[in-house]
């Protein structure tokens, strides 16, 4: 679906959007284990 998605959209909007919901996954992820010793690793 998204590979669908991503042929017909721009792709600094797709990249935009990529980045967006990796962000939203990370904090997710910050705020669900805030005691995880790598939280501080820049996941780009």
């Amino acid at each position: 679906y998204l590979m669908k998605l991503s042929l017909g959209t721009p792709s600094h909007l797709y990249w935009a959007t990529l980045v967006t919901v990796s962000d939203l996954i990370w904090t997710c992820a910050v705020l669900v284990t805030p005691a995880r010793p790598n939280i501080n690793v820049d996941p780009l």
